[in-house]
């Protein structure tokens, strides 16, 4: 488990919303050199994508969604939609989880975030639960990002380290002296 984002919320009441779209930041880095390439390394990077409100898990999604209307994808137009319907109260820490593959490529940069901000909120049709009034576009403000994930290349090297060099061993002793 990677945190790749956290956010406090502050909210007058209780809210109800039916999904939220976390998006890559345009500050996130790949290798990729096209449309496709970025997807597909995307994909090959990060599953498991996870929504938390205080430590419950709300939704898990491994597909990536994207918003670009002129055909050219960047990392700012992908994201994870999260469809599951989750309540907020005041205090309540949101926050996602990510897995990083071994497999992902050395280099990349990655970094999560969502808006709150007037009509281009990331939250799905946000209501308050009192009333089921739609929240205000004036009162839909904010926007949290998340610290760069950094993938970087591991290695693991095992070294035998007994005090035996060229001995034989005899199956079934113990403290055999040959």
């Amino acid at each position: 488990d990677v945190l790749a984002l956290v956010a406090k919320i502050d909210v007058d009441q209780k809210v109800k919303v039916d999904g939220l779209a976390v998006y890559l930041h345009t500050d996130t880095t790949t290798a990729a050199a096209s449309n496709t390439a970025l997807e597909t390394e995307i994909e090959a990077d990060i599953e498991n994508v996870r929504l938390y409100v205080n430590d419950t898990l709300i939704d898990s999604v491994d597909e990536l969604s994207w918003d670009a209307t002129d055909g050219n994808i960047d990392a700012s137009e992908v994201y994870f939609d999260f469809d599951s319907s989750f309540e907020l109260e005041d205090d309540d820490i949101l926050t996602v989880k990510v897995n990083i593959k071994t497999t992902a490529t050395a280099s990349n940069n990655y970094k999560f975030t969502f808006s709150n901000a007037g009509a281009s909120t990331n939250f799905d049709t946000p209501e308050y639960i009192s009333n089921g009034d739609s929240i205000a576009t004036a009162d839909k403000t904010g926007s949290v990002t998340g610290n760069f994930l950094n993938v970087v290349d591991s290695s693991v090297t095992i070294t035998r380290n007994d005090g035996y060099s060229s001995e034989t061993f005899v199956s079934g002793t113990q403290w055999a002296k040959l």
